[in-house]
């Protein structure tokens, strides 16, 4: 598992004991690949827009999951695992 030196081990750690696989598919973020690699703690509020270490606002992806998310913002906005930065 990888973590963000920006996440306290604390706040990696109750993220990881409430998520424990990777989320993708709880916020229907259909992907024609599996799960692959470490998990890793996404900003769903992104970093560069304001975003901290607000629990409900990080969620659990693989790296797989969380590169697709960055490579597609709409469609992550569009089932919530990106929100505006106003939200």
């Amino acid at each position: 598992m990888a973590r963000d030196p920006a996440i306290s081990t604390e706040l990696w750690d109750q993220v990881h004991q409430r998520d424990r696989v990777c989320q993708a598919a709880a916020f229907n973020f259909h992907s024609l690949t599996a799960c692959y690699g470490p998990l890793r703690v996404h900003h769903r509020k992104l970093r560069s827009q304001g975003g901290g270490p607000d629990p409900s606002l990080l969620v659990l992806l693989c790296d797989q999951h969380h590169r697709e998310v960055h490579d597609n913002p709409r469609r992550a906005r569009e089932c919530g695992l990106i929100v505006p930065s106003w939200g």
